[in-house]
């Protein structure tokens, strides 16, 4: 017990590696546990992105025929959470807005600080319908 505190010993303990897989994992983990966060929203923004395309696409669809009106068309929006939508008229092309917040897409904590996602469709309206 003599030899506790000897220089060799106290050079050993420094120079010793146990424990260092511990200390690499404790810094790693965080970083991998963010990567993969950023991969689960980032897919989960591509799906939200995909989906408010075929929503724009199909309202912008309905409307440039005559199938629903600009009031019918928001209350179809309202089957899908968390959308908001603007119609716009120029030149007989009707242009749908749809954003989401991106806080409200996957986890929301990686993207929530982009702000909104917003998708565009433009669609010609047929002969013979007016809005």
């Amino acid at each position: 017990m003599g030899n506790w505190f000897s220089a060799e010993r106290t050079k050993s303990r420094f120079l010793s590696e146990d424990g260092s897989v511990s200390v690499e994992f404790v810094l790693w983990v965080p970083l991998i546990f963010f990567f993969f966060l950023l991969v689960t929203d980032a897919s989960a923004a591509f799906m939200a992105q995909a989906n408010m395309w075929h929503v724009a696409g199909d309202i912008s669809r309905q409307l440039a025929t005559g199938g629903l009106s600009e009031a019918a068309a928001h209350i179809e929006l309202q089957k899908y959470d968390h959308y908001t939508m603007k119609t716009y008229l120029s030149n007989r092309t009707i242009a749908v807005v749809l954003s989401q917040s991106y806080s409200n897409i996957g986890t929301g904590m990686a993207l929530s600080f982009f702000g909104d996602m917003e998708v565009k469709v433009f669609q010609h309206l047929e002969n013979g319908v007016d809005l």
